[in-house]
């Protein structure tokens, strides 16, 4: 299975992205605007991660997301 990793530099406290990152309610697609509310679903999530199908029209992936910590996702 593919592991990506993504390293972001942001003057966005830490604890408001990871915040948004960890997000997976309703309002994920508000936060994240490259989501589309059509291809938004939501599988299954427990308390360190999320299995989430996220995209839009032209690219769309079932993803599983995990977080160890409160500084990682």
């Amino acid at each position: 299975m593919p592991h990506i990793v993504v390293d972001i530099d942001s003057e966005v406290p830490a604890e408001r992205v990871l915040a948004a990152a960890t997000d997976f309610s309703e309002q994920r697609p508000s936060l994240w605007p490259n989501i589309s509310r059509e291809f938004w679903q939501l599988h299954d999530r427990g308390p360190n991660w999320a299995d989430a199908t996220e995209g839009s029209p032209s690219v769309w992936a079932r993803e599983r997301y995990e977080w160890a910590d409160n500084r990682t996702v």
